[in-house]
């Protein structure tokens, strides 16, 4: 009795060579071992490589010319294989979606899908049967099942020599893939070990000396100033030059300009690498007022620079290091003032009590935080051009002007004392033995009476002149 039986297959392009369906289907299933285990490994293994490559190329390690041209090598062979079953992938998804089914029927012949699987049947008996031609008891069909079954044996077998093959060269290729990879990482020869197989190359060192210059007031302190009798600071500056290269520095020359004028230049024959050497200078600053300071080293290999301002700020309240800084008998505006009260005094007029006069007469009181917003001891040329002052300016001024007069620094002083929690300041003159206060805020009507009511109850602290400052017991 004829048996009917659907024979489902797909017509796979890369194997589409006219064989029955079962020799496709055993050679289908060699290549997906072959790509699914050793094409797959070695593409793993090879993509590994490659980013191991890449990631140290990035990095401060060089690779010979040998590996690199192998790395480049290996990542192509990677990349198209990738690509090659990318598209199988495709095209057997694109097959699976277009497959056909084909209906064979098979006259005369009972015989079952695996049966008919199992005796392998031909191409020559299967286009037999789509011909039409009747096989049925026909010493034919043992013929042509047996011919057929030996050559299909033989391809089977020779299909499965060839996947031998294959599964053996992918693991020869994953193995020597992984002794290139073990070789980099625990391997890697330097420059000097003189084998064509160096992988890693230290990079190339350039020695050179750098140069870091920088620049800082260490240290200050006030002076008076022999020319003009004001108040200077000197400023103890320190100039340092480091060499942060990795060769040592030699012929180094240091310049120092202040205010665009060349201060000073120094050399160093030679600065090691990592040293630091240092030059010391003293400039002297005005109070009040800023200088500006450039710093420069240069050598054969590098130069560098450094700019820092220094500003001298005169501290504007009692201190005993610089209150007779405040007391300036030679400062040439005040010098000429007093020759001009002088001049111009009544000829019976003591010069003292000219000059108290002049003060009370011609300064008026104005407190400091009007003026200034807070405590503010002025110079006595501040207080001659601002004609304002409080009480301790008020003192100042007559103590510079009688100072310059010729009143020694033991005959005259400014005083500053306290009364029910305020402070006051006054001059104190010492004549014949005899100390005598005076109101400076107060012309010579106060002499004697006028100066006794304001001082009274006010207790001395200090008391101070150009040359000396001395706390009172």
């Amino acid at each position: 009795m004829v048996s009917e039986f659907n024979v489902a297959y797909e017509d796979h392009e890369a194997f589409d060579g006219g064989h029955a369906f079962p020799v496709r289907a055993h050679l289908a299933n060699v290549c997906f071992v072959f790509f699914a285990y050793g094409d797959w490994a070695v593409s793993s293994a090879a993509f590994v490589l490659g980013v191991s490559w890449a990631s140290l190329s990035w990095t401060n390690w060089a690779f010979s010319p040998l590996f690199s041209t192998l790395m480049v090598i290996v990542n192509v062979c990677c990349s198209l294989s990738i690509a090659h079953k990318i598209r199988l992938w495709c095209s057997a998804r694109l097959n699976i979606c277009a497959k056909k089914r084909r209906k064979l029927t098979l006259v005369g012949l009972n015989f079952s899908p695996t049966a008919f699987s199992d005796q392998k049947l031909g191409k020559g008996a299967i286009d037999l049967l789509r011909s039409g031609y009747d096989l049925t008891g026909s010493s034919l069909v043992t013929h042509i099942l047996y011919e057929q079954g030996l050559n299909l044996q033989k391809q089977n077998n020779h299909l499965s020599n060839i996947m031998k093959n294959k599964i053996i060269i992918a693991e020869c290729s994953v193995l020597a893939v992984i002794i290139c990879i073990l070789f980099i990482f625990f391997f890697p020869y330097s420059p000097k070990g003189g084998t064509v197989w160096n992988s890693v190359i230290e990079p190339q060192i350039t020695y050179k000396a750098v140069l870091d210059v920088d620049g800082y007031a260490s240290s200050s302190y006030w002076t008076r100033n022999s020319a003009t009798d004001l108040p200077d600071c000197v400023n103890t500056i320190v100039c340092s030059v480091t060499n942060t290269g990795n060769s040592p520095a030699s012929n180094v020359n240091l310049e120092v300009k202040v205010d665009g004028a060349v201060l000073e230049t120094r050399s160093f024959p030679s600065i090691a690498v990592g040293a630091v050497v240092t030059h010391s200078l003293t400039i002297t600053i005005q109070y009040d007022s800023t200088r500006n300071l450039f710093v420069y080293a240069s050598c054969s290999e590098s130069e560098d620079s450094y700019s820092f301002s220094v500003t001298s700020t005169l501290p504007r309240y009692l201190d005993q290091d610089i209150s007779s800084l405040y007391v300036t008998p030679n400062e040439p505006t005040l010098v000429a003032l007093k020759n001009q009260i002088l001049k111009d005094k009544f000829i019976l007029t003591p010069n003292w009590m000219a000059l108290r006069d002049w003060v009370a007469d011609n300064v008026k009181y104005t407190t400091e935080s009007t003026v200034h917003g807070g405590e503010y001891w002025q110079l006595p040329k501040e207080t001659i051009q601002r004609r304002t002052g409080d009480c301790e300016d008020f003192s100042l001024l007559l103590c510079s002007l009688l100072r310059a007069d010729g009143w020694s620094t033991d005959s005259v002083y400014v005083v500053v004392g306290e009364k029910d929690g305020g402070y006051h300041a006054w001059v104190k003159i010492i004549w014949s033995g005899i100390e005598y206060g005076i109101e400076p805020q107060a012309n010579g009507w106060s002499t004697l009476i006028g100066d006794w009511l304001i001082l009274s109850g006010y207790d001395a602290e200090y008391m101070f002149n150009d040359g000396r400052f001395n706390p009172v017991q």
